[in-house]
């Protein structure tokens, strides 16, 4: 299925009072929504260029192309004497807030796990690096009751993983430990679980267990 074309957003902005006089020489004030905390507005897409906080219009009362950064922004229009014209919170680009969120949620987890762990609620991603042989390096999973993310766990020791169901939860269907076993660059083995809210962990994808 192929998606829609998008209608062109307004690539410069025109600032006009009511009569349609425009506004040269104002400024726009950026700052970080709902706050009096300045924030940088850039005139880049991969935002390596900051226009600063505040931007000066031109004699037609346009400003430059300007991109913003994720997350919200409360913008301050000025005519030129620094007289406020209107304030708008909240303006921001909703799609690139929530990818970026996503990224960073992505990127949450515990590095470095070295002995017994239990893995945190907001844990996504668990690196487990224990050389504490002879034993099995401990991984208790969360309950699943209520879980509604993946978690991925990936053992880049030299001792076995034995990933733990929480109380009488279940992973793959029983009520038993999970083992992964050690590897050896560039092939850690790795498990990807989800739960199913109520109390079973399933294995959706894994790499290199045998």
């Amino acid at each position: 299925m192929s998606l829609p074309y998008a209608l062109m957003p307004v690539p410069r902005q025109q600032f006009c009072d009511g009569d349609s006089v425009p506004y040269a020489g104002g400024t726009l004030y950026f700052y970080e929504a709902g706050t009096s905390t300045p924030k940088a507005v850039y005139s880049t897409s991969t935002g390596n260029v900051a226009l600063g906080t505040t931007v000066v219009l031109d004699a037609s009362g346009y400003a430059p192309a300007i991109y913003l950064a994720p997350g919200g922004y409360k913008v301050i229009l000025k005519d030129v004497d620094d007289v406020a014209i209107w304030t708008q919170d909240n303006v921001e680009d909703i799609a690139l807030t929530f990818f970026d969120a996503l990224g960073e949620e992505l990127l949450l987890g515990t590095t470095g796990v070295t002995s017994g762990y239990i893995v945190l609620s907001t844990d996504l991603f668990v690196t487990v690096n224990s050389t504490g042989g002879p034993n099995p390096c401990v991984i208790t999973l969360p309950a699943a009751t209520g879980h509604s993310q993946p978690v991925c766990i990936k053992n880049v020791g030299t001792v076995r993983c034995a990933i733990t169901p929480n109380g009488g939860d279940t992973i793959e269907g029983v009520n038993e430990q999970f083992f992964i076993n050690a590897g050896a660059t560039p092939n850690w083995p790795t498990v990807w679980l989800m739960a199913d809210g109520a109390s079973a962990w399933w294995i959706v994808a894994s790499h290199w267990l045998a």
